[in-house]
């Protein structure tokens, strides 16, 4: 058990980016996939194919305005990226209702091991709350599935734009009536909490090793304003005394 920096006693909420920090895409996505993919008797390099989707999925949505997404959500993103990676794949055989079917696979994957546990545990304490560039249908259901209890689920859908947009963060605390000291960014991407940290919340990196796929996952060179580096939420339960 570590000793809380007295710097860091003013959080209230931990806000968490999810996809990739609290659920487990790669695994989830590319297993569908093939699940799907041998019921129509369709061979591919699933994994490859998930990689892909994710990417192009992060480029279209990333830092975007809102009104600029397809639909307006990740959800939209999701299902026009498919196409994408589909044709880049010259894979055919997939209907249009087929392919609705399969952007919904993002609402059926599960958490990391460590991040049910330690969601309980860090609810004690804190409040809990997303900042995330899922859609709120896509939280309400990964979540149901792990199961986690946010106290606010802040979706960039709800907001003029997504993720790493500065907007973006003094928006969530906006919502949140707090001071963006009192909010913790918990995210496992060096990106979200350099730009986190830019609009002055604290952060907490969780190391996943295994995003992108077992032994995959590109080592990322961590900035240095940084507050907590953690091997898992378990870990970062510990850091926060919950």
């Amino acid at each position: 058990m570590t000793t809380l920096d007295n710097n860091l006693k003013d959080i209230k909420v931990l806000a968490f980016d999810v996809g990739g920090t609290v659920v487990d895409w790669h695994t989830g996505i590319s297993k569908q996939l093939a699940a799907f993919g041998g019921q129509k008797g369709i061979e591919a390099d699933w994994v490859a194919l998930t990689k892909a989707w994710r990417r192009h999925s992060l480029e279209s949505a990333v830092n975007k305005p809102r009104k600029e997404l397809p639909g307006g959500n990740i959800d939209g993103v999701h299902r026009e990226t498919l196409n994408k990676v589909l044709s880049e794949a010259g894979i055919e055989g997939f209907s249009a209702a087929e392919r609705d079917e399969m952007t919904l696979f993002w609402h059926h994957l599960d958490a990391w091991p460590d991040a049910a546990s330690s969601h309980a545990r860090l609810k004690k304490k804190f409040m809990m709350a997303t900042l995330t560039i899922l859609s709120v249908s896509l939280i309400i259901d990964i979540s149901r599935r792990a199961p986690f209890h946010w106290d606010a689920v802040i979706s960039c859908e709800f907001l003029d734009y997504y993720k790493l947009h500065p907007s973006a963060y003094q928006s969530g605390v906006r919502l949140l009536q707090l001071e963006p000291n009192e909010v913790l960014m918990v995210a496992a991407h060096n990106l979200d909490l350099r730009a986190a940290h830019e609009q002055g919340l604290r952060t907490a990196f969780i190391h996943r090793p295994d995003e992108w796929g077992k032994g995959t996952t590109p080592v990322q060179e961590l900035d240095p304003t940084i507050d907590i580096v953690a091997n898992d939420l378990e870990d970062l339960a510990d850091h926060l005394e919950a």
